[in-house]
């Protein structure tokens, strides 16, 4: 559910249809057919009538111009019916039309009777009123509307419906409508991404007058433009392998790796009726107490093509289809007729083998792609297990790259920092043969005095960083006038610039820009710049 989804569709399909400029003028402009009737006494050819009824065509509203051509229209084999018993009433003087250009009849009818005139026009006016007598008048009172417009009473068929439906979900765009364990749900394009959904749910159990409906809801974290699901193959089996009626069936769901499948919807049905619906474990495992006859196990759900297991029970446990090791597959096409419980089993019933991948020299790469089989152990290799052609140099073998390393003849076992100079322990170095004090003063040149002063350098760096960064937040903070407008003086080129206009939706104006990259943007009414829609 997303509310900027539902009010687009309550606007749409329920507001604008009402107080919309376009569908009232619409409504206005129909052609009706119209129906009246009044009590009034007539004698003609020495027959007596008392009732005279009135069918016309006529624009819904007297105000606007009528329209020409008009439709056709003849309402002359219009029926007459006692609506209590069903019966027929013959008029005095038949449908005619008269100088006005409405068609009348007149009728002998009976006071505290309901009766039903049906125009048998494209119409399909059906128009109920009864006769009463007050103060010795004949009166003709409406039990339902007088006035029928065009397309009011259009028949539609099944399939009309569904399209209907089918379209009027597909506005809105957080519904997904379809059959199936499972569904794609598309948000609108300006949800917020990664945010918490509540989902909800609905299935039908059970066909004609014994169906019910079962509502479930939940909760699903909203993905950006997801890829398609990758779908797979699952595998029933069921123990024990020849269940007598009444005892406990255990059926696990694995898939095409051989492992369980958790969270899976199960339902266990006999004579087309759902006997349970069960969600498997953590094991892929449901449990149910089956009872005698054909039972019908349907798994389903997540990003796996749904399986079916049947297993007929009878008196003495035979299953037919025989599958008497209890892998999923029946015993006349089984090449594997005991594959141990829980086996993942092909088409066959034979074991799946699952060969690991092989390194004969251990050089990382497959033998199946390794076009170097035999390499020496520690060569580092390519892609297809061969040796680098460009080793990584480093002459002096300290264990930085000579790219790196700033001082390249370090002697062999000196211990090196990361850009490969020595690093000094602070004992004295003085000579003790010849009494020379070899520590000296250090030269602008000594690898020592180049990585402390590095060093020094970077820390200062980091450390004037942080405090100019705290100073302009404090100042910032501290002062009243901070004025956003100075602060996005310019748009960058990555966003939509300000004089760009966009489209109006649920009151915000927003852009995809650039056009096609899914990249959304929503103008700041304060500013008047482009903010990017996250």
């Amino acid at each position: 559910l997303d509310l900027s989804s539902m009010t687009e569709l309550f606007y749409k399909e329920a507001v604008r249809e009402g107080v919309g400029w376009i569908p009232v003028e619409q409504d206005l402009e129909k052609i009706c057919e119209k129906f009246d009737g009044w009590g009034e006494e007539r004698w003609e050819n020495s027959t007596y009538s008392n009732v005279r009824l009135s069918l016309a065509q006529e624009m819904k509203s007297e105000f606007v111009p009528k329209q020409s051509p008009w439709p056709s229209y003849d309402p002359i084999n219009a029926v007459l019916t006692n609506n209590d018993d069903g019966s027929l009433i013959t008029p005095i003087s038949d449908w005619a039309q008269e100088t006005d250009g409405r068609y009348y009849a007149n009728y002998d009818l009976e006071g505290g009777i309901t009766y039903l005139l049906n125009s048998t026009t494209d119409y399909g006016g059906m128009f109920e009123f009864e006769l009463s007598y007050e103060d010795g008048w004949l009166n003709v009172e409406r039990r339902n509307d007088d006035t029928v417009c065009s397309g009011d009473n259009e028949e539609m068929s099944d399939d009309e419906i569904f399209d209907l439906f089918d379209d009027f979900l597909s506005d809105f765009s957080s519904v997904a409508w379809g059959q199936g364990s499972s569904a794609d749900l598309r948000l609108p394009i300006l949800s917020s991404p990664g945010d918490d959904y509540t989902v909800l749910a609905m299935v039908q159990i059970g066909e004609g007058e014994n169906a019910t409906m079962v509502s479930a809801w939940g909760s699903e974290i909203s993905v950006p433009n997801p890829e398609p699901p990758q779908m797979e193959n699952l595998t029933l089996s069921f123990s024990p392998a020849n269940p007598l009626p009444n005892d406990i069936v255990q059926v696990t769901a694995t898939d095409e790796g051989g492992q369980p499948v958790e969270g899976l919807s199960f339902t266990v049905v006999k004579d087309n009726q759902t006997l349970v619906a069960l969600v498997s474990n953590d094991y892929g495992q449901v449990e149910f107490v089956i009872p005698e006859g054909i039972i019908i196990v349907r798994a389903s759900g997540s990003d796996y093509y749904p399986a079916e297991l049947t297993i007929n029970v009878t008196d003495n446990g035979t299953t037919i289809p025989s599958d008497n090791d209890g892998d999923g597959v029946d015993d006349s096409v089984d090449e594997c007729s005991n594959t141990p419980a829980g086996t993942t089993v092909d088409d066959l019933g034979c074991p799946i083998v699952i060969i690991p991948p092989s390194d004969t020299d251990g050089d990382g790469v497959d033998d199946s792609v390794d076009e170097c089989a035999n390499t020496p152990a520690g060569t580092t290799v390519d892609s297809v297990g061969c040796e680098l052609t460009t080793p990584i140099l480093d002459a002096d073998g300290d264990g930085v790259t000579d790219v790196m390393d700033t001082c390249p003849n370090t002697p062999a076992g000196t211990t090196v920092d990361f850009i490969g100079c020595a690093i000094s322990d602070g004992t004295d170095n003085t000579n003790n043969t010849d009494n020379t004090d070899n520590t000296g003063s250090a030269g602008s040149g000594d690898p020592i005095i180049s990585t402390t002063m590095i060093m020094a350098i970077i820390t200062g760096l980091i450390l004037a960083s942080i405090g100019v960064a705290t100073l302009i937040i404090f100042k910032r903070r501290q002062s009243d006038d901070f004025d956003y407008e100075e602060d996005v003086m310019f748009d960058s080129p990555e966003r939509p610039p300000p004089s760009i206009r966009g489209e109006m939706r649920d009151g915000y104006e927003v852009i995809e820009y650039p056009e096609g990259t899914d990249a959304w943007w929503w103008r700041d009414a304060e500013t008047g710049h482009w903010m990017e829609w996250t």
